[in-house]
């Protein structure tokens, strides 16, 4: 998967296939079965993204508007002392009840055994996952962590 991503960043071309443990298909080749075998499905836009995670959601029956006990999501943004790195993976272990507050706190795992990084605390803006193509406004967004789902 590395040497892809770093593939596709650089502008080079690749061919559908095997390579290792990753498969590159085409959407004509995209069937239920398959995707839900996947650990991981990447998509080439955001657009695509948030219409497999809603799909692959619903599918595994999550069905909650806020990520929930089970969910697996993806960091968007870098915080150390949390030890939350962008692009890495986390299992949702526990999600605090809908209030009417702005945020909604979760207590997540790496979705690998990774020893540098155990269980985190997070803080995720509800409007994020309400409308995720609304532009939010740093000074709102910036104190909240910033995860999307995963799938």
């Amino acid at each position: 998967i590395l040497r892809l991503a770093l593939d596709v960043r650089e502008g080079r071309e690749f061919m559908r296939g095997d390579y290792g443990t990753a498969q590159v298909i085409g959407k004509e080749d995209v069937n239920q079965e398959l995707v839900l075998k996947a650990d991981q499905v990447l998509v080439g836009t955001n657009r695509t993204r948030r219409r497999y995670n809603q799909r692959l959601r619903e599918l595994k029956g999550f069905n909650a508007d806020y990520p929930q006990a089970g969910d697996k999501l993806v960091c968007l943004r870098n915080d150390p002392a949390k030890g939350l790195l962008n692009g890495s993976l986390w299992k949702v272990m526990t999600s605090s009840r809908e209030t009417v507050k702005p945020g909604i706190n979760l207590l997540v795992s790496p979705e690998e055994d990774d020893p540098d990084r155990g269980v985190a605390k997070i803080k995720l803006l509800k409007a994020a996952f309400e409308d995720p193509d609304a532009d939010i406004p740093w000074q709102q967004k910036k104190r909240f962590d910033d995860f999307d789902y995963g799938y």
